[in-house]
């Protein structure tokens, strides 16, 4: 086998490896992020081979990896999960199966959309931009058009252009932030877009205002939602195109070939689209099919499904404990008001609630509390909670909760 490592941005090399690792059954593409500096204690994990590397790797010396690890079925690309935040980040191998199970059950959705081209917005962990962009374009032969480097306007300059010329037949690709990015900067140059035909928003939840503004100001005819994780390659759950959500964090309906299970723990997913393997933590796991994502889904009476937060983002406030992400979804709700709320110190509760709020009026704070209290019947402090003019952003386009919870205690 030959096994090519490259590390960097959105890059043109990065289409060409990605072609070459699919068009083969003896090609294993690795792609590490700018943050990811070495990969030597992944490489007893991976299959025996030649590697190669490319981008930001180039020059290094090539070698014959003799590995141990087997697997049952040959791996093809191997991608760094965006949630890996720790000293030992999690990749993630697929198989050629996994990709296409995700991409087959996402465009099941698509049947009545006929997408000539797909301008995929850029992310350095590559596992929307690539599943979703690179693959798809790819297994459908359609047209990929995407910025390189480091994300910046260019990609919305890219995106007007594309549309000015084919709007009817193009899929836009990005996260809900960088819809927002985009509706930021159209207002800032004054700009209106011609129309377009479709979108799938991923990445994180959607609100019905950001699926509205969508569809009336960028003039998307038909948004959709998208939801998943990177070990699901990444698809879990699809809104079609055109369909309004009715509320915020609305999922849609599970991809045909996946199946769901709530389960107190989160949400288990079993499928072909599950990753082959992951190596984390000085190991190797074999999913087996099977998935179990952290997140707490609610299955709503329509068979559609409701993200409510994530199992792993809660503030334990004294024994008593809350979802961050439930009250970021409830203030957005209520106020209308985009905030990250973050866990603090607290010598006597040990952790207490703060934010960061996205608003140009310092009353918001009060207004703030007084729905909390109203919600929850507790009183939290004011001085854990800051006004600022935008939230901060991760590498990813993400709202950053590290950068903002350092915000908070300054």
């Amino acid at each position: 086998m030959n096994i090519l490592v490259w590390k960097g941005h959105h890059s043109k090399e990065i289409f060409e490896l990605t072609k070459r690792a699919l068009s083969s059954d003896n090609v294993l593409l690795i792609l590490c992020p700018p943050r990811i500096d070495d990969i030597s204690d992944y490489y007893e994990y991976l299959p025996s081979g030649q590697v190669e590397f490319f981008g930001e790797f180039f020059g290094k010396e090539s070698f014959y990896n003799d590995s141990k690890t087997t697997f049952k079925e040959t791996v093809s690309i191997g991608l760094f999960s965006s949630g890996s935040a720790d000293i030992f980040p999690k990749l993630i191998l697929y198989t050629k199966g996994n990709l296409k199970s995700s991409n087959d059950g996402i465009m099941s959705f698509f049947s009545e959309t006929d997408f000539k081209k797909i301008v995929c917005y850029p992310q350095p962990y590559h596992i929307f931009g690539l599943s979703l962009g690179y693959a798809l374009a790819i297994d459908r032969g359609v047209e990929l058009l995407f910025d390189v480097g480091v994300y910046s306007k260019k990609s919305h300059k890219l995106w007007l252009e594309t549309i000015e010329n084919c709007g009817a037949e193009t899929l836009t690709l990005g996260t809900p932030t960088h819809m927002k990015d985009l509706l930021s900067y159209l207002d800032s140059e004054n700009l209106t877009p011609c129309a377009s035909l479709t979108s799938i928003f991923g990445g994180e939840s959607v609100s019905v205002n950001l699926w509205e503004r969508a569809r009336d100001i960028l003039k998307i005819q038909a948004p959709s939602i998208g939801y998943g994780c990177s070990e699901a390659s990444p698809g879990v759950t699809h809104l079609p195109p055109g369909v309004h959500p009715g509320e915020n964090g609305n999922l849609g309906a599970p991809l045909p070939n996946v199946k769901l299970t709530c389960e107190k723990d989160g949400l288990r997913v079993a499928g072909e689209n599950i990753c082959h393997a992951i190596i984390q933590n000085n190991g190797i796991i074999f999913p087996g099919g099977e998935y179990l994502m952290s997140d707490i889904i609610k299955k709503k009476d329509d068979g559609n499904l409701q993200y409510i937060s994530r199992n792993n983002l809660v503030l334990n406030r004294g024994g008593e404990k809350f979802s961050l992400e439930m009250i970021e979804a409830y203030l957005l709700d209520e106020l209308s008001l985009n905030v990250v709320s973050v866990c603090v110190n607290d010598e006597r509760l040990g952790e207490d609630l703060g934010g960061l709020i996205e608003s140009p009026d310092q009353e918001s704070i009060q207004n703030i509390l007084f729905k909390l209290k109203e919600k929850f019947n507790r009183n939290f402090n004011s001085h854990n909670f800051k006004i600022v003019n935008s939230l901060p952003k991760n590498s990813n386009a993400k709202v950053d909760r590290k950068s903002a919870l350092e915000i908070v205690k300054g």
